[in-house]
């Protein structure tokens, strides 16, 4: 549950679900409604504006949905009433118009997302993540500090490899100042930005563990 930080009247709130089946409450009447897998059209996270009264889906639209599975963590930006994080069992969503639109951060691996802290300022965030480790996101142009090094394993799976190369190649000529910034692709230097030279080092690695 996330509560909307520009509402101190409580009446407008976020609820996450992890549940994997729903009842078809349109079928007719039995003692024990038949199961279903969540439907795509209910999904998994819910907006409140009357303390619960009533509840509406929130999916995102177009290529910009929310994935329809199960939610274990949500937080409002203290900050932004419209800036919501939700902590899926795939990795990290993002709104920033109320729930119209998601985004996922690349920077994080697909994986359970347990908890979600966002700094008072909102500069900073961390994350805690089922298996692999709590997390630290920068929010923001130049939010990490200078000379902040990566491993070049932009997938996560402990090895240098051909899955890595091209995010490492579409991240070249990027600094902190844009959204193709991957601070695991920035292996050298005394600046945070993405060049030949990291490309260089990765593969000297390439083949290796990070």
């Amino acid at each position: 549950m996330a509560f909307d930080p520009s509402d101190p009247t409580g009446n407008r709130y976020w609820v996450g679900s992890e549940a994997t089946t729903a009842f078809d409450t349109t079928l007719p009447a039995a003692a024990n409604p038949p199961a279903q897998p969540v439907p795509d059209s209910l999904g998994h996270l819910f907006r409140t504006d009357d303390r619960g009264m009533s509840w509406t889906p929130v999916l995102g639209s177009g290529t910009a949905t929310l994935p329809n599975v199960p939610i274990a963590s949500l937080k409002a930006d203290p900050n932004d009433p419209n800036t919501l994080y939700v902590g899926t069992y795939v990795g990290l969503y993002k709104t920033i118009d109320g729930g119209q639109t998601f985004t996922r951060d690349p920077g994080l691996p697909l994986v359970k997302v347990t908890d979600i802290c966002v700094a008072p300022s909102s500069s900073n965030m961390k994350v805690a993540t089922y298996g692999r480790g709590i997390w630290q996101l920068n929010l923001g142009p130049g939010g990490l500090a200078a000379g902040a090094k990566g491993l070049g394993d932009l997938d996560f799976n402990q090895r240098l490899d051909g899955f890595d190369l091209p995010d490492l190649a579409a991240a070249l000529g990027s600094t902190t100042a844009s959204t193709a910034y991957r601070q695991e692709a920035d292996l050298v230097g005394s600046t945070n930005a993405v060049d030949d030279s990291d490309l260089v080092a990765f593969l000297q690695k390439f083949g290796g563990r990070p």
